[in-house]
């Protein structure tokens, strides 16, 4: 099989538990996708695009921020205001919606060398790791 899921639901713990938990799995796969339970996959060639992000990157995501400021609350504010940051500093695009093919949101180029990935501010997450 070419993707494998394993999936959580109902649990208690948080998401670094459960992300480590992989992390460190001795079930020698060679890459991990992250992603919350509000994500639609919408491509037919998901583990292709993510095989071919990594040629790059060892870590992929869908939107980012391609720097860090002090006191960042959150990959695409600068402040506790939730002041967003300058376009020139953002990457990625997101569909929203409650259905697959949501809107899309541009933030920004891409790819693009980021320090911060969308998901630490409660944001939809997808994340890959080599």
């Amino acid at each position: 099989m070419r993707l494998e899921p394993h999936i959580t639901f109902s649990n208690q713990k948080g998401l670094p538990e459960i992300y480590n938990s992989r992390i460190i799995s001795t079930e020698g796969h060679d890459l991990l996708v992250f992603l919350h339970d509000d994500v639609w996959i919408d491509d037919f060639f998901l583990a292709d695009h993510v095989i071919q992000g990594l040629r790059e990157y060892d870590i992929i995501g869908v939107a980012g921020n391609r720097r860090r400021v002090p006191d960042q609350p959150a990959w695409a504010f600068i402040d506790d205001q939730f002041t967003w940051d300058s376009k020139e500093n953002l990457s990625g695009s997101v569909a929203h919606g409650a259905t697959p093919f949501g809107s899309i949101s541009h933030y920004g180029d891409v790819p693009a060398d980021c320090e911060l990935n969308s998901g630490n501010s409660g944001d939809t997450i997808l994340i890959f790791l080599d």
